[in-house]
């Protein structure tokens, strides 16, 4: 309903008209999407959808990865800091002995020095590397979401275990998996469909309108006879001058889907490369670890069998504490060569692009 004043004819009546009139009207208006601007429109903001879907399919997998590589880091620099407290231990303990050697007259006084030179070496090594240890611990928590006072317990490095089936794709499925990969395909579509927006923009849209309803002067009339209304219409807009704009914004759409384009491109060889990459890496790490865990295996045979032989008298002393120290060292390798066999293990089911849920390297509890 609306209230009107309106002016009146000079030679009839009052000079104003004042009148109230009840109106009901229901308009229609359909723009027919006929060079298929609504529809490329629709096509690019599914298509920024999936954009965001896969960034944070990528965020989650990339934060379940960083879990693991910092939880097997902490593992193994737990270990290390062990293996080298004994060591500086052993070396205090060699240090004595050739002190104790020197006053007998058994070694010389530069010997003394080399020795104290060691075990000083390896007391300075300790500070840093314990200080390593509790940064992976911390960074550990603030990944898992808490304060650095509340990070886990670290697991010994023995309880991690690699998975059974180490995921090997073919090219074809890398493509189908790899978060990364398939936002660069999204991107592509949306600048495809931005394309095709603004190609149709450059053409006229066509719009029908209507309308209709019911209209009086009183509101007893407002659905009698003689007070319908309508309307019918159909529009044309086609644009004539807008500075050369349209054409230079279905310019830019053109050079930014050829970007898209080799965007994508390469995505897809920085996944190649990472999961080649990747398997060299693990395929390496296998060879040293097996290395080490010679050399390690080897030092704890020597160690014993040198024990066994200075509990008979058959060794002196020293030479079981250097094969203690001997020990220790492979141990050290050892550790190393686990750990970075794991951490490439991660990095590899990462690289694949595995989905969510899948094991990426075991730990027994």
């Amino acid at each position: 309903m609306s209230r009107q004043r309106a002016l009146g004819l000079p030679e009839f009546g009052p000079p104003t008209n004042l009148y109230n009139v009840y109106a009901g009207q229901l308009s229609l208006n359909y723009t027919f999407d006929v060079f298929g601007a609504t529809r490329y429109g629709v096509k690019q903001a599914a298509a920024q959808v999936d954009i965001q879907a896969y960034q944070l399919d990528a965020a989650r997998r990339s934060l379940a990865a960083n879990i693991v590589i910092s939880a097997v880091n902490a593992s193994a620099l737990a270990e290390q800091v062990v293996a080298a407290q004994r060591l500086s231990e052993l070396a205090h303990r060699q240090a004595d002995l050739v002190g104790n050697a020197y006053r007998l007259g058994a070694a010389s006084h530069d010997d003394v020095l080399t020795a104290q030179q060691n075990a000083a070496t390896l007391d300075g090594s300790l500070p840093p590397l314990r200080a390593q240890a509790l940064r992976a611990r911390h960074a550990l928590a603030v990944l898992m979401g808490r304060t650095p006072d509340q990070a886990p317990e670290v697991l010994p490095l023995s309880q991690w275990q690699l998975p059974g089936d180490v995921p090997v794709s073919v090219p074809s499925d890398l493509l189908q998996q790899r978060p990364d990969v398939l936002a660069a395909e999204a991107s592509l579509r949306a600048a495809s469909a931005q394309v095709g927006v603004a190609t149709a923009n450059l053409f006229p849209q066509i719009s029908l309108s209507a309308s209709l309803g019911s209209a009086a002067f009183k509101d007893s009339g407002l659905f009698g006879s003689g007070s319908g209304i309508w309307t019918a219409g159909l529009s044309l807009a086609q644009p004539i001058f807008h500075g050369g704009a349209l054409m230079a914004e279905r310019r830019a759409a053109i050079a930014n889907y050829d970007a898209s384009v080799a965007q994508y491109k390469q995505a897809v060889l920085n996944a190649f490369q990472n999961v080649a990459d990747a398997l060299v890496a693990l395929d390496q790490d296998a060879v040293a670890l097996q290395a080490a865990q010679a050399a390690s295996a080897a030092a704890r045979q020597s160690f014993a069998e040198n024990g066994a032989r200075y509990k008979l008298g058959a060794v002196s002393y020293p030479t079981t504490l250097a094969s203690e120290q001997r020990m220790q060292n492979a141990r050290l390798t050892e550790i190393q060569s686990t750990a970075t066999r794991l951490i490439d293990t991660a990095a590899l089911f990462q690289a694949m692009g595995e989905p969510q849920g899948k094991t990426v390297v075991e730990a027994k509890r």
